[in-house]
């Protein structure tokens, strides 16, 4: 829970004039809210995010403050402005956070659904091969964990059928209208299709699995493809050239041909103690973000 439930109720209590301004600007919250499976209300969310934001803004400023002055600067209007502005950035900067975060816990949510769904379908066959009920394929899938998103998904198909009373039809409407994976959505619809025209379901998954098993192949193959071709570069440009680089300066340096307006030692060390780490961190954030979504 991003919010403990006494804290976002008190800050609603005192900022809910605030509250009702700034809410239209978030749109959809409660939607979005529910698809991230934070548990408020949409206004409990605001007051907690502007309450925290107000917090950040006083803490911040006071931190500054004695920071500045810590440092010797003089105490003036100068250093109170600086100690405004910077709280004042440290304030958006949070609330911003908690703006975005809704959308950043959904796209994680469909990132883990898609990259379980073709093994999590699979099972679901499996398991309705054996002629059970819809409803009871849902619950067994609801408790294995190993399938993390899609078993929270099934639980609440469960508790829509168990305890809030709906057919199986309606509880897997109302969780495919929310749930932030397109492709489970589709599957849910699609079951609910066979439920209405009689078919056979475990025929209807066994045929969505291959499917998303065979696309999901294809993306790990482009994938470790890809790997190779950066693998290649990496070693190339991130082990051969920096020896080369280091090599060729070391010559020049005894030779003296090196005309820079730094040493060839101080340049020898920026070179290893900082261009190479800072060229290897951004190549992991290169490889990290050349991921497939549905490789997990």
């Amino acid at each position: 829970m991003i919010f403990p439930r006494e804290y976002r109720l008190a800050a609603y209590r005192r900022l809910k004039d605030y509250v009702d301004i700034i809410m239209p600007s978030f749109g959809d919250l409660q939607g979005s809210l529910r698809s991230a499976k934070i548990l408020m209300t949409s206004e409990e969310y605001v007051a907690g995010s502007l309450a925290t934001s107000v917090f950040v803004f006083i803490a911040s400023f006071f931190l500054i403050f004695f920071l500045l002055v810590f440092f010797g600067f003089m105490i003036s209007m100068l250093m109170f402005l600086t100690a405004v502005i910077g709280a004042f950035i440290m304030g958006i900067i949070f609330f911003m956070f908690f703006y975005f975060y809704p959308t950043y816990r959904i796209n994680e949510r469909k990132q883990s659904i898609d990259g379980d769904l073709p093994y999590a379908i699979t099972h679901m066959a499996t398991i309705a091969g054996t002629g059970i009920p819809p409803d009871k394929v849902f619950e067994l899938m609801s408790k294995f964990d190993e399938y993390k998103e899609i078993s929270r998904e099934c639980k609440d198909i469960v508790r829509n059928t168990q305890i809030f009373g709906y057919n199986i039809n309606t509880a897997l409407k109302k969780v495919a209208m929310k749930c932030p994976s397109k492709k489970f959505s589709d599957v849910l619809w699609g079951v609910v299709s066979i439920i209405r025209s009689g078919g056979v379901i475990r025929d209807y998954l066994n045929e969505e699995a291959k499917i998303m098993l065979e696309e999901h192949r294809r993306i790990e193959r482009d994938y470790i493809e890809t790997l190779s071709m950066l693998s290649e570069i990496y070693t190339t440009m991130f082990v051969a050239a920096p020896i080369l680089f280091i090599v060729m300066l070391a010559i020049m340096s005894i030779i003296g041909g090196l005309n820079l307006p730094i040493g060839g030692k101080a340049l020898l060390e920026l070179t290893i103690y900082l261009v190479i780490p800072a060229m290897s961190v951004l190549f992991i954030l290169l490889l990290d973000s050349s991921k497939p979504k549905e490789v997990v």
